[in-house]
């Protein structure tokens, strides 16, 4: 069984893009995950997609033109939960943006979160659903190479705490870009950024 793809995003404005995705995962060998497919059960459908995407392998985030309908206890909409969750789980998240359409403020706030240069993701980007297929398509193929994550090490703590010996202080720090590997594989690291293995996602 392959690696469990979650995609997350509201229908409007996407749904072209919702139903290619699925066909890419599957021949990719991993299986799609949609609320569409989800048949009758007992459950709230809230919590549902929470758990589904808080189960999955792999978070697949679309940000078009539309926010959604946010709940009243959080004041978040479906979508913006779910990715929430999903980094709460410590899954890979993978976050890709649509170009050619003016964003509503809500959602222009839900992307800024999600591209936050400290705390989010770098993200990709797409004008059409074809774009947006090989974008994807090169992301999932490379979430195996990309399981380590980028931290920031003192460059004194990878060489086993040496220090200087002029005045026993420690060496300069390095720092590395705070780019989560479980976003957009192609993302550009520091000259000098230091590959630290993390464990889990």
């Amino acid at each position: 069984m392959g690696k469990r793809v979650f995609i997350s995003s509201v229908t409007q404005g996407l749904r072209q893009e919702r139903t290619a995705l699925p066909g890419l995962i599957r021949a990719l060998g991993m299986d799609p995950v949609r609320f569409e497919d989800f048949t009758a059960l007992p459950e709230p459908s809230r919590d549902v997609c929470l758990q589904a995407a808080q189960s999955s392998d792999v978070y697949l985030l679309l940000l078009g033109d539309h926010y959604g309908t946010p709940f009243p206890d959080t004041g978040l909409s479906p979508t913006h939960e779910e990715y929430r969750a999903a980094l709460n789980s410590g899954i890979p998240v993978l976050a890709f943006r649509r170009q050619d359409v003016a964003m509503e403020p809500t959602q222009v706030q839900f992307a800024e979160e999600v591209e936050a240069y400290q705390t989010g993701l770098f993200r990709g980007s797409w004008d059409e659903v074809g774009q947006l297929l090989n974008a994807v398509s090169g992301a999932l193929s490379n979430l195996d190479a990309l399981a380590g994550r980028l931290v920031f090490t003192p460059d004194w703590r990878s060489r086993g705490r040496q220090l200087a010996d002029a005045d026993r202080r420690p060496r300069p720090v390095q720092w590395v870009r705070p780019v989560r590997t479980r976003g957009v594989p192609h993302a550009a690291e520091h000259d000098d950024a230091r590959l630290a293995t993390a464990e889990g996602w």
